[in-house]
């Protein structure tokens, strides 16, 4: 949970509206959850992700999933919001 509120406050700092969903909930749950919010991408922090500092990001409208540096995560959030 640490880097997953560690990225977080970096994309908040970025500009970036962030939500952290530190719920028990299975994932599938947490993600219908952001879907009925129209939350634009979910971010999947991961053990794998940690150790990688690759993180897999979902943009919702596409559906289309990519394992991402943070810097790339900032850039894309970025041009989205322009």
């Amino acid at each position: 949970m640490t880097a997953a509120l560690k990225l977080a406050e970096d994309l908040r700092s970025e500009g970036s509206r962030v939500e952290v969903d530190i719920s028990l909930k299975k994932a599938e749950k947490q993600i219908k959850t952001a879907l009925k919010k129209d939350i634009p991408y979910l971010l999947f922090i991961g053990e794998e992700e940690i150790k990688s500092r690759l993180y897999t990001l979902k943009n919702t409208a596409s559906s289309k999933e990519e394992k991402l540096s943070f810097e790339r995560i900032v850039s894309i959030v970025k041009d989205q919001r322009n």
